[in-house]
C-alpha cells in the first residue's frame, strides 16, 4: 500500500503535493463533481479553488485543458507529418511548442513527454543536431522513472544521433526536390504559390 513519485517540476520548500483522482483535463465544474461523487471530498489544489469571482479564468482553463485533451486528434503528429512534404518542416514543432506552454499554464507536466518525445524526433528527421539534443536530453529525463527502454534508446542517439531511423530524410528529400520549368507554366506565379503555400 505505498507509491513512488517523481517531480516533473520543482516543488518549492513546504509546497503541498496534489494527486490526480480524475482526468485533469475535463472541465472544471466536471472535476469538482466527480470528485465530490466518486471520493466525497472537496478538492483544494490551486486548479480546483477558483473562486466564482475568477470565471473567466475557469473558462480560459476549460478551454485550455480541452485544448491538450483533443491535441492529437486534431494537431499534425509526427507519425503523418514526417514524410508528408507537403507540409512545412515545422508544422509539428510550432504544434508541440503551443501544447507545451499549455501543459506549463495549467500545470499538467504530466502531458509534456508525449509531445517531448516527438519534438526530438521531429529534428532528428530534419537532422538537427543542436535541437534534437535538445529535446532528447528532456526524454531522457522524463523517461528516467516512467519509462526505462525509451531512456536508454535515447541515451544511445545521443552518443550518435545519426543512428536515430531517417536521421535527416526530411532534409534530404527537400534537397533532392527540383522543379523543372514547363513552358506552358508562369514560373512566376507558381513561385508565388508555393511562397504562399508555404507560409
Amino acid at each position: 500500500m505505498s507509491a513512488t513519485l517523481f517531480a516533473l517540476r520543482t516543488i518549492k520548500p513546504g509546497e503541498e503535493i496534489f494527486k490526480t483522482y480524475v482526468n485533469p483535463t475535463l472541465p472544471f465544474s466536471k472535476r469538482r463533481d466527480t470528485l465530490h461523487m466518486n471520493h466525497h471530498f472537496v478538492c483544494s489544489c490551486p486548479s480546483c479553488c477558483l473562486s466564482a469571482a475568477n470565471l473567466a479564468h475557469e473558462l480560459q482553463s476549460d478551454a485550455n485543458r480541452a485544448q491538450l485533451r483533443d491535441w492529437f486528434s486534431i494537431r499534425p503528429k509526427y507519425v503523418k507529418w514526417a514524410k508528408d512534404l507537403c507540409r512545412s518542416d515545422d508544422a509539428v514543432i510550432t504544434s508541440h511548442l503551443e501544447a507545451l506552454a499549455l501543459t506549463e499554464e495549467e500545470g499538467l507536466q504530466g502531458y509534456q513527454a508525449l509531445f517531448v518525445e516527438e519534438l526530438a524526433k521531429c529534428y532528428a528527421i530534419l537532422g538537427d543536431a543542436v535541437n534534437f539534443r535538445l529535446w532528447a536530453e528532456k526524454v531522457v529525463q522524463l523517461a528516467q522513472v516512467e519509462d526505462v527502454a525509451l531512456q536508454k534508446e535515447f541515451l544511445g542517439y545521443l552518443e550518435k544521433p545519426t543512428r536515430m531511423k531517417a536521421w535527416g530524410w526530411r532534409t534530404k528529400q527537400r534537397a533532392q526536390v527540383k522543379i523543372r520549368p514547363d513552358p506552358m507554366i508562369d514560373m512566376e506565379s507558381l513561385s508565388m504559390y508555393i511562397e504562399a503555400v508555404a507560409d
